[in-house]
């Protein structure tokens, strides 16, 4: 007489099945939380920087735009006064002419952030993970570049060494903007600064002693 094959229930054999996929799923929210975890600290800073160099892209292309219809020189913004023995006493700064400009330049610059409101920057998951074999690689990870708040402009100047007895004087406009960067699950900002040569000179000879005078005038 033969003995009956002993059967699994079907109850049992079905609730193995949903053990193991649970512990499938579980292994695999767990690998992508930790996955997430180590890539988003990269992301940050990957699309903080994407942010940076497009508001830096905005912000040339709108001074640019503004000095092409209407160009301007050193003489326009600043004059050298000399003695009598023809060496230079002080630096005098159009003040006027300066903030006029200065207000040109950031309606100029708050106008194209807000054509250029929302943009789109993506990079593939295996430039995140890292190595040379997986850069450039697999799906892109997209996230959105949006300015926030107001175009922060300042009127600043340097004195830099050209060679033997020779400084460069330059007038600058420091520009700061606010970035949001939003990807899927958080959001996070960023700060792009740009210092604008708006003119320059080369004087021959000692810098004049005007040069705290004329910092506290230009800002």
């Amino acid at each position: 007489m033969k003995k009956a094959a002993f059967q699994i229930p079907k109850k049992r054999r079905r609730l193995k099945l949903s053990v193991r996929i649970f512990i499938f799923l579980t292994l695999v929210l767990l690998s992508m939380g930790i996955l997430e975890l180590k890539l988003r600290p990269v992301i940050q800073v990957f699309a903080g920087r994407q942010a940076q160099a497009a508001a830096v892209r905005v912000i040339d292309d709108a001074i640019m735009e503004v000095l092409a219809s209407e160009p301007v020189s050193y003489q326009d913004l600043a004059v050298l006064r000399e003695d009598s023995d023809g060496k230079i006493r002080a630096i005098e700064t159009k003040t006027i002419e300066l903030n006029l400009l200065r207000t040109k330049l950031t309606r100029a610059i708050d106008r194209k952030l807000q054509l250029r409101q929302e943009q789109e920057a993506s990079i593939p998951l295996g430039t995140l993970l890292g190595g040379s074999f997986l850069s450039g690689r697999g799906p892109e990870i997209t996230f959105k570049l949006i300015p926030v708040g107001y175009v922060k402009t300042e009127l600043q100047q340097q004195f830099l060494s050209a060679g033997i007895n020779q400084t460069v004087h330059q007038i600058l406009l420091h520009i700061t903007v606010d970035v949001a960067v939003v990807s899927p699950g958080y959001t996070t900002s960023s700060v792009a600064t740009v210092d604008f040569p708006l003119a320059e000179t080369v004087i021959v000879g000692m810098v004049p002693e005007l040069f705290a005078e004329m910092q506290s005038v230009l800002k």
